[in-house]
């Protein structure tokens, strides 16, 4: 059986609210309260020690660890930044910046020189320095790619010569009236084209001298 622990107290200690053990090998002290009945009481801190409650029974677990956001904001971040990327590595094709420098099936007539002037600024053909020449083919790309395929005399390497005529506005730059307007002159004409072609595919627009063997 244990022995009980006693305290060895005078009446003053008693008033100063602390209370040696009498065992020796116990050097702690503990304060005393009074009850409201008289009796005292050990406090209850320094009994054993108290964990706080941080928020249920794993209330430190959920301190150290955060709630992870929402899955569908997770998720729409995620896919905002994998079509960042994506876009963000696009690079135009050889077929794709032929289509548009050289095709224009949807303007309307008068090509005139406004026309040049709007067309070459709107299809990025200004944007660092004025383009000396440019060529509009007023036709559906189809009949274009056509040229490729067998619409056309494979004059020398990839240069085909369209059989059919085409209806082209050649626009020529004549001067900056800003330094973000060039201004260009248009020239219309009804002719055959040269293009060159890659993969069955108009990839350059050139002169009709470059079509001749």
């Amino acid at each position: 059986m244990l022995r009980s622990k006693k305290c060895l107290c005078t009446s003053w200690e008693e008033l100063l609210g602390r209370c040696y053990l009498s065992r020796p090998s116990l050097a702690l002290s503990y304060p005393i309260k009074w009850g409201r009945q008289g009796r005292r009481v050990r406090n209850s801190a320094l009994q054993e020690p108290q964990h706080q409650d941080l928020g249920g029974s794993r209330g430190s677990e959920g301190a150290m660890y955060p709630r992870a956001p929402h899955a569908a904001l997770l998720l729409f971040l995620l896919l905002t930044l994998v079509l960042s990327l994506v876009v963000g590595d696009h690079k135009e094709s050889a077929y794709e910046k032929f289509q548009r420098q050289h095709v224009d099936e949807d303007s309307p007539s008068p090509y005139d020189d406004a026309y040049c002037t709007q067309r070459m600024q709107a299809k990025n053909m200004t944007q660092r320095t004025c383009k000396i020449i440019n060529t509009f083919i007023h036709a559906a790309l189809p009949s274009i790619d056509d040229i490729c395929t067998g619409a056309g005399n494979n004059t020398h390497d990839n240069y085909y010569y369209s059989y059919s005529d085409f209806n082209v506005t050649d626009c020529t730059f004549v001067s900056r009236s800003s330094p973000k307007e060039c201004m260009y002159s248009a020239r219309n004409n009804t002719q055959k084209i040269c293009i060159a072609c890659t993969e069955n595919l108009p990839v350059h627009y050139g002169p009709v001298s470059q079509c001749k063997p």
